[in-house]
């Protein structure tokens, strides 16, 4: 058994919660999301008990699996190595350059529920529109990234038979040379802009207040 199988089925079980106490497991499950047979995932299984990273509980009838503190010192490990390489990630500093919206943020920043939605998740009734950066591949992936976060999420509502959609969003300083902004960043879940757009928000007219146009770049720092 390699060692990279062994993290698999420890990152495996994690997911299936054995880390508090033991858990049952469904093995059919396991074995189809690690991409192997039966018979393979019963001979890792009993690999890791051997090697003290897991331990196997029976009450005669079931068998329940729990990561010991082997096991998980192997996954501490790997997320602090992890962490050494992503570190710039979870900082999450983004920078763009400012272009021309579609011209909705207007209209939907004026809309009651999201109004209030922005005030009680991010602390401010937002200008009447959004402040639209492009951004570069790096910066793409940076959002990407904030997208599979957690977020403060603005629930979805129907509203003059009409349905609007939920938005995901974040705390943020937005930066322009000395001029400093708090604000936040939209992740929509329906929306017409590309994946290089980011819609940002804040409580002032940011073009005025940051003396922005078309092609100036802002930084914008998520606040997490």
């Amino acid at each position: 058994m390699r060692k990279h199988d062994k993290l698999a089925l420890l990152l495996e079980l994690l997911r299936f919660g054995c880390i508090k106490s033991p858990r049952k497991i469904k093995k059919v499950d396991v074995a189809s999301n690690l991409g192997i047979s039966a018979w393979t995932l019963n001979r890792w299984i009993a690999q890791c008990i051997k090697d003290g990273l897991i331990e196997e509980i029976s009450d005669g009838q079931n068998k329940f699996y729990r990561i010991k503190e082997k096991g998980l010192l192997k996954l501490l490990n790997v997320r602090n190595e992890l962490n050494k390489y992503f570190s710039d990630y979870l900082t999450i500093l983004i920078k763009g350059v400012v272009t021309t919206g579609l011209g909705e943020g207007k209209y939907y920043m004026s809309i009651r529920e999201y109004r209030e939605g922005f005030r009680k998740a991010l602390g401010f009734y937002p200008y009447p529109g959004t402040l639209n950066l492009k951004l570069d591949e790096e910066a793409i992936l940076k959002k990407k990234i904030l997208e599979q976060g957690n977020g403060i999420i603005i629930q979805g509502f129907q509203k003059s038979g009409r349905s609007f959609c939920r938005v995901k969003c974040y705390k943020a300083l937005i930066m322009r040379d000395e001029i400093r902004e708090y604000g936040g960043v939209l992740l929509i879940e329906k929306t017409k802009h590309p994946e290089n757009i980011l819609e940002v928000i804040a409580p002032c007219y940011l073009r005025e207040k940051m003396f922005l146009e078309d092609g100036d770049t802002v930084e914008v720092l998520i606040l997490q």
